[in-house]
């Protein structure tokens, strides 16, 4: 066998082996993406259990949600290890897979230290308290009220990135109220709870659709280009009619 064919047979041999082994990371980045995804889920329905409870100043409950993704956070560098890899190797790997998770990951990971934050501050005085509640109250609806008239894609980021701030003013909110109990009837987050929800409903409402007949109502007595409201319509059909034999 000529050199030339030997050569052409090693590259043949190396193209397999990388192959397979592209296969086996890809299948591996599947596995650990599953198990990423699970405790994402897990992790996020916890966080919203701790945030709705009225005693939710428990530092103990926070510093263990923290360690959770602290040690979960070393799977997900993993994940982005497997796809910078795949990627070498000319792979290409969905959004869903990777990138997107991470997404998930910092924002939780936000909502975290804004609670972390929260629990340190929770011996603050009335005062001190007061005044959060107004900045953040301030804040947020002003955030909110961006975003009112954008694309739903839009909305759903600045919800996530909101979402910290939101879950503080509550905290503040409910501890004022105990701190001071003329405070409790005050609704001091109805008006950033109307627009969050409002703006939640846009994500899942279904997209418009225009009618060109839009509001025309037809008759079945009348002649149907009649009733169009377009002249070049009409138009069309008288042309025909004279033109007929």
């Amino acid at each position: 066998m000529s050199p030339k064919n030997n050569s052409g047979f090693q590259r043949a041999e190396d193209a397999v082996e990388r192959l397979e082994d592209c296969v086996e990371m890809y299948n591996k980045l599947l596995i650990e993406s599953e198990q990423v995804e699970e405790f994402l889920d897990q992790l996020e329905d916890r966080l919203e259990k701790y945030a709705s409870e009225d005693k939710a100043q428990d530092e103990e409950v926070v510093d263990e949600l923290v360690s959770e993704w602290n040690r979960h956070e070393a799977s997900l560098r993993n994940l982005e290890e497997l796809e910078r890899l795949l990627r070498e190797n000319a792979v290409k790997v969905s959004e869903g897979v990777c990138a997107d998770k991470r997404r998930r990951a910092d924002a939780l990971k936000m909502r975290l230290d804004g609670w972390s934050r929260t629990v340190q501050e929770m011996n603050n005085d009335e005062e001190t308290l007061l005044m959060q509640v107004d900045e953040l109250h301030t804040y947020l609806v002003n955030e909110l009220d961006k975003v009112k008239d954008k694309k739903p894609e839009e909305i759903a980021s600045t919800l996530r990135f909101l979402r910290g701030d939101r879950d503080r003013l509550s905290s503040r909110a409910r501890k004022l109220a105990a701190i001071n109990p003329r405070i409790a009837n005050a609704n001091l987050c109805g008006d950033v709870a109307d627009r969050w929800s409002q703006l939640e409903s846009r994500l899942h409402a279904p997209e418009k659709t225009t009618s060109a007949l839009g509001g025309v109502q037809l008759k079945a007595d009348i002649p149907f280009h009649e009733q169009v409201p377009n002249n070049s319509v009409q138009k069309s059909f008288q042309w025909s009619s004279k033109t007929s034999f």
